[in-house]
Order: structure tokens, then sequence, then C-alpha cells
């Protein structure tokens, strides 16, 4: 999931799926992100680009993930 601002909700039922549940923002609001990785989640900090995810970190990310 590509939440900038880290909206989603603590109880999305996507936290409950099989697999993982990641969350890619460029948010610096710990408390959400502590509460979303208490739901759940895995939230990861990347770089933004005018306050929104710079597409080619999240590129970046996943080619890494995927290397792993």
């Amino acid at each position: 999931m590509l939440d900038s601002d880290l909206n989603m909700p603590v109880n999305a039922q996507m936290a409950k799926l099989a697999g993982r549940s990641l969350i890619l923002t460029c948010s610096q609001d710990e408390r959400k992100q502590q509460a979303l990785q208490e739901a759940g989640f895995e939230v990861y900090r990347l770089a933004d680009k005018n306050a929104r995810l710079d597409l080619h970190a999240v590129m970046n990310f996943f080619s890494t993930a995927a290397n792993q």
C-alpha cells in the first residue's frame, strides 16, 4: 500500500490477511506509524518528492526487497 500521509485505518481488515501487509509512506508521524505497526502492518518510511512518496524510492525499495 502506498500511503503518503498514513491515512490507513488501524482497524483495516488488510492487516488480518495472510501474508505481509506493507505500507510505504513518507509521513513523519511516528504515532500513526507505531499504531499501524501494532495493528499488524509493516510500515516503511521512504523519501518524498513534493510531500508525496518518491516513486523512484518506491521502485528501489521493491527491487531491493525482491533480491533478499
